[in-house]
């Protein structure tokens, strides 16, 4: 025989695709439940209600409308009021007072409940704040960097969120920025945003001081936005609140903010309130 090698991988090529099958799998579809993503800030809450998909769904996530969003401080009762559909909300007459119990609850057209639980942590303000120019290098782009100083609270647990907006345009919106006083209990923070910014930049800093929970959650999303990165470890489901037959988190940030804008006197970059 000339050519033993040859009829062998012919016959390994034929026995193996004639035992070739196409499996379909058919996945049982479950019914949709509401999805809550709230939160409640210094001086106003926002809710917005979609629903969960299959996974094979291309279209945009469905919101839902619900009876009512009503929030109890005490003895009082918030309702919120219709943006449009899914998304809800009210401004604050007052900020309810740090670590006081607020309850969220959500009534669904189908006549169940959904219901979650926070508190506003102490409010934390930006000190001051200053830039410098960095000319390109290493892993910084030419520009101004903004770092900002706040004091943190001794006596309690503290945990930040900081958002960033340029002429009106949020860059964090995608990134989550978070802080803490790890190893900072009770000392300035000086915390530089990761943005080169340009002359004549109206930038808004807005520094959100987070309970611990919301912090917590924050932490899981961000983790779960990292998936594929090689030192990234596999993420833990997000730590939801929500209680009832639905998904989602409620949570509570108070806040404070400093507009300013970036311009040159004297050959030195300064900001302006």
């Amino acid at each position: 025989m000339k050519h033993p090698y040859l009829i062998l991988s012919i016959f390994i090529i034929t026995f193996f695709n004639s035992c070739e099958q196409l499996i379909d799998l058919k996945l049982t579809s479950i019914p949709p439940i509401p999805v809550v993503d709230a939160w409640i800030y210094s001086d106003s809450v926002f809710a917005y209600i979609s629903e969960t998909t299959p996974y094979d769904n291309n279209n945009n996530t469905p919101l839902l409308d619900v009876d009512y969003i009503k929030l109890e401080v005490g003895n009082n009762s918030i309702y919120l009021n219709k943006i449009e559909t899914g998304k809800y909300g009210v401004k604050l007459s007052e900020t309810p007072p740090s670590f006081t119990p607020i309850n969220l609850e959500i009534k669904v057209k189908d006549n169940t409940f959904i219901s979650a639980s926070n508190s506003l942590p102490s409010k934390v303000a930006i000190d001051s704040t200053y830039t410098v120019y960095k000319p390109q290098g290493g892993i910084w782009g030419s520009g101004y960097y903004i770092t900002i100083l706040f004091e943190d609270i001794f006596e309690e647990e503290n945990f930040y969120r900081i958002k960033i907006f340029n002429n009106g345009i949020e860059l964090t919106a995608n990134n989550i920025l978070l802080e803490s006083d790890i190893n900072k209990n009770g000392v300035q923070i000086p915390y530089e945003l990761p943005y080169a910014f340009s002359l004549n930049d109206s930038v808004e800093v807005e520094l959100l001081s987070l309970s611990k929970s919301s912090y917590q959650y924050l932490v899981s999303l961000d983790q779960l936005s990292a998936i594929g990165s090689p030192s990234q470890s596999t993420p833990e489901n997000p730590p939801f609140n929500v209680k009832g037959d639905a998904i989602g988190f409620f949570g509570a940030a108070t806040k404070d903010q400093n507009k300013l804008r970036i311009h040159v006197e004297n050959d030195s970059s300064v900001f302006s309130n």
